[in-house]
């Protein structure tokens, strides 16, 4: 066992409260007129897993603040509840996965150590 299996559990983490504050976000302003839904993907790299935001370029662009003579409240939040839902739970069971690794690693280490003393 070496530390790369403690970066991996640290960054799975780290990864999964960046998307979990996503879809929170997301839940907290579906009914905000005008607002767009935001995404994270969970992508690889060297050591572990980190969360990105897809390209600004993908994203609509922002909606602009009403005028006097605009109207009151813009476009409908384009925010699906259910969709948020599974992707609350689908993101909980990567979370308690990482717990469960960090804790595998953790145990590991804890008896290499006793083993050595």
């Amino acid at each position: 066992m070496s530390l790369s299996t403690l970066n991996n559990a640290l960054s799975g983490l780290q990864a999964a409260t960046a998307k979990m504050q996503v879809t929170a976000n997301n839940v907290a302003n579906a009914r905000t007129d005008g607002y767009q839904t935001q995404r994270v993907d969970i992508v690889e790299r060297p050591g572990g897993v980190e969360a990105r935001t897809p390209a600004d370029a993908a994203r609509p662009p922002p909606v602009p603040p009403p005028t006097e003579a605009a109207s009151v409240s813009g476009p409908p939040s384009d925010v699906d509840l259910a969709q948020e839902m599974v992707a609350m739970s689908a993101n909980e069971s990567f979370y308690l996965a990482n717990v469960r690794a960090l804790e595998a690693a953790n145990g590991m280490l804890g008896t290499l150590l006793d083993t050595e003393a």
